[in-house]
């Protein structure tokens, strides 16, 4: 997660469409290439047990109520039988 950052920069450009300007910064070097999208996409089950093939995509991959980190991250704190 970039806005946890990482060494001495407070926070770090994410993987994420669209590419954020800081990718092409030099001390980053994530810019993926022109015309390639990347996000992270997850394919989580709404029981949080086992992915049942509802999976986001890059239109609606972070849209933070039924997708994204936000949505998911508590999920993935849980035991996986719980």
């Amino acid at each position: 997660d970039g806005a946890h950052g990482f060494g001495t920069y407070a926070e770090v450009p994410e993987l994420e469409e669209p590419t954020p300007d800081d990718c092409s910064e030099p001390q980053f070097q994530c810019f993926p290439g022109a015309g390639v999208e990347q996000a992270p996409l997850y394919c989580v089950a709404d029981d949080g047990a086992v992915d049942d093939g509802d999976c986001e995509t890059l239109d609606n991959w972070n849209e933070g109520t039924t997708s994204g980190l936000d949505f998911y991250e508590p999920l993935f704190q849980r035991p996986y039988y719980q």
